[in-house]
Parts: structure tokens; sequence; C-alpha cells
């Protein structure tokens, strides 16, 4: 046996240990599975916000909201976060949770009623990286 090192793994080399992962944890946890969904906003044939998402476990995880910079202070983060968190209930999701950076976007987070569950600090030696969650209902 031999131990190999693999700079700027392919997205296949990569998904093979997910995969491997993934089935592992199906052999363990009764009806364990994730499906993504991603909303998204356009105008004019432009997109210029969306929301990516997984349900799994009965959670809903963001994996990334964004809204471009032109388009920022019109309410679409919030439209997009409640149509995914909508989405979540009709898929009997109990919880959502995601992680953000200090100079994103906390703040949104916690007016939408999510809470700070976790921190990272010092990430890349300035910023801290920030767990939150919200109970849906």
């Amino acid at each position: 046996m031999k131990l190999v090192y693999i700079e700027s793994p392919t997205l296949s080399e990569q998904q093979y240990f997910e995969n491997k992962l993934l089935r592992f944890n199906e052999s363990k946890i009764e009806g364990y599975s994730y499906d993504g969904f991603i909303y998204r906003i356009d105008d004019a044939d432009r997109i210029v916000a969306g929301i990516n998402c997984e349900f799994g476990g009965g959670w809903l995880y963001i994996a990334g909201l964004w809204v471009s910079e032109t388009h920022r202070g019109k309410g679409l983060g919030d439209k997009l976060l409640a149509a995914a968190e909508k989405k979540a209930l009709e898929e009997n999701c109990h919880g959502a949770y995601l992680f953000t950076y200090d100079f994103q976007a906390p703040e949104f987070y916690q007016k939408q009623g999510y809470e700070i569950f976790g921190k990272l600090e010092k990430f890349c030696n300035h910023h801290e990286k920030v767990y939150m969650k919200k109970r849906l209902v």
C-alpha cells in the first residue's frame, strides 16, 4: 500500500470519495439522502440572483445565496430564502442551516431568524466562518 497525494483533484476524483461516504451513510441511516434544488431570479434573460440548496436528514442546507451587486437591497435575498424555506417545509424539513463569512451576510440571516451555532476564527487569518441554523415552522 502507498499514500498518494493529489493536488487539485478532478471533480470525478472528489465525487468518487463523496459517493463512497454517501453509500456508507445510507447503510447506517434509514432514509439518508440528499436532493438538490436551485431557485433563481432572471431579469431580461440574465441571472441576477439565486439560491443553491439541498434537502437531507430533515434539514435544508443552503449551500449558497447570491444577489448581483446591481440588484442588492431590493429584497431578492429575502424572496429566495423564503421560497427555499417554504419548499423545505413542503418536503418535511424541520430546520435549515448554512455557513457564511463575517464579511458576507450574518446579519441578513439573523434578521431572517437564523442563529449562530459555531464559528471558525482566523479563517484565512482575518475572517470568521459563521455557522447558522433556524427551526422551520
